[in-house]
């Protein structure tokens, strides 16, 4: 298959997945075993991290195992276990990202081995933990602050 042609099939189906993500956003029908709740999860965590060591989202989908790729992954299996409210399963953080759930689980392993002995990696964890949860929880707060 044509690489543009992949690129294109793959960027149409990330934006369908924002379009699912908006609307479970704005019924706050928020179920914890929710496929769909999980990925954008995921999704949104893997943007934030991108933007953040300012890599190409493309390059860390496409399973090469370059350096700065696999540590965005890392830290995106370690946000899906600690920052999420309701832990997705590694299986799913795996599948997301074509791989299996032992890869995942090894990259949550990493970020908690390598923040133990590098402030600066820890710092950047933490930035990065923050961003995601105030910026994926940040609506839903907001719509539960104001029904009180």
């Amino acid at each position: 298959m044509d690489i543009e042609l992949i690129k294109v099939i793959k960027n149409q189906v990330i934006e369908e997945l924002k379009k699912e993500y908006f609307l479970v956003k704005k019924t706050n029908d928020f179920n914890p075993n929710d496929k769909v709740k999980n990925k954008m999860f995921i999704m949104y965590a893997t943007e934030v991290t991108c933007e953040y060591f300012k890599i190409n989202m493309q390059l860390v989908m496409s399973g090469t195992r370059i350096r700065e790729s696999v540590l965005v992954r890392y830290i995106v299996s370690f946000l899906c276990r600690d920052v999420c409210n309701n832990k997705i399963p590694f299986a799913q953080i795996g599948e997301y990202f074509g791989k299996d759930h032992c890869t995942a689980l090894h990259g949550y392993r990493e970020v908690l081995k390598i923040s133990e002995v590098d402030k600066r990696y820890k710092q950047d964890v933490d930035k990065i933990s923050e961003l995601v949860k105030n910026g994926f929880y940040k609506e839903e707060n907001n719509n539960e602050q104001k029904t009180e």
